[in-house]
């Protein structure tokens, strides 16, 4: 395993319990935009959708755009980086999911 291979894995765990605990019920892509740049990578603006339901019969939706960057040797994409296009820590906080302030 590459050295940021496990600080990546801890982030996506910290993020998947702060996500549980604001009341994550699902995401959905509603559309990809998918650029092939050369033989190997590929650039992929993904448009999402996530639901929480902090309080229950209260859900919120929120739509955002991640663009991915996506390396492929032959045995399947990986994401060599991605560029969230929304600030998603102050999203939260706007609509109440997490508290906080800049």
């Amino acid at each position: 395993m590459r050295p940021n291979d496990e600080a990546l894995q801890a982030s996506f765990a910290k993020r998947k319990e702060l996500f549980q605990q604001i009341g994550f019920k699902r995401a959905k892509v509603l559309d990809v935009d998918a650029t092939l740049l050369d033989g190997n990578y590929t650039m992929a603006k993904v448009h999402w959708q996530m639901t929480f339901e902090k309080e229950p019969g209260h859900p919120l939706d929120f739509k955002f755009f991640i663009t991915y960057f996506l390396f492929d040797a032959g045995s399947g994409p990986k994401a060599a980086f991605w560029i969230s296009h929304e600030e998603e820590p102050k999203v939260m906080r706007e609509a109440g999911l997490v508290a906080g302030g800049d």
